[in-house]
């Protein structure tokens, strides 16, 4: 990846860390003491966290915002904790990833597509023969997030950087803006410091 390209994702995710921070005086808890203690668990386990005070914060603020799609928590808290592991060892933006599992799949780890993707992510099968084996349950939710994140990935680092494209390379839409459009909207929910280089963002025709 170009010295630029890899300085703008640098970028991007030092934005995250600075998102956690303003979040920190927000003062937002965990409405119930069960999902609190999760919470906390779910950081100390996951070693992306390397500042535990600034990860509980991420991980309360965006389980706050998936609460309507999965009800219960131990489930919630391990899709985010998770998906914050991956995107950070693939030098991706935790939000991006959270954004690309709203739009493909509401965060329903059952969720098949009528072409045969499959989980939260919704990962084609010849993807196992790719980057890993046969017999990978894609329905898995780390496996499924793992898979993911290398995807898009590649995609990124094939389009140089490109956010736009790479995204419509992983929805299989090249040439097209819609859905590349959609997520980088979910994205700026998820990631409140986004705005700031949203020229960055702009798909190229």
């Amino acid at each position: 990846m170009p010295t630029r390209i890899a300085l703008v994702i640098a970028t991007l995710i030092s934005n995250f860390a600075l998102t956690s921070l303003a979040l920190a005086d927000s003062n937002y808890s965990h409405r119930d003491p069960i999902e609190a203690s999760l919470a906390y668990q779910a950081v100390i386990r996951t070693p992306s966290f390397s500042d535990h005070n600034d990860g509980h914060v991420w991980i309360a603020e965006m389980s706050k915002m998936t609460r309507r799609y999965v009800r219960d928590p131990a489930t919630r808290l391990r899709i985010l904790a998770l998906a914050h592991k991956h995107a950070l060892g693939n030098q991706l933006p935790p939000g991006l990833v959270l954004a690309v599992i709203e739009t493909e799949s509401s965060f329903n780890g059952r969720a098949t597509s009528r072409v045969g993707a499959r989980g939260l992510m919704q990962v084609m099968p010849f993807w196992r023969d790719v980057l890993g084996h046969s017999s990978d349950n894609l329905y898995q939710t780390e496996t499924n997030i793992r898979y993911g994140c290398k995807i898009l990935k590649r995609y990124l680092d094939r389009e140089n950087g490109n956010i736009s494209r790479a995204l419509a390379r992983y929805n299989g839409s090249v040439g097209k803006l819609t859905y590349a459009n959609k997520v980088i909207k979910k994205w700026r929910r998820f990631d409140s410091t986004l705005e700031l280089e949203s020229g960055l963002l702009l798909a190229q025709r």
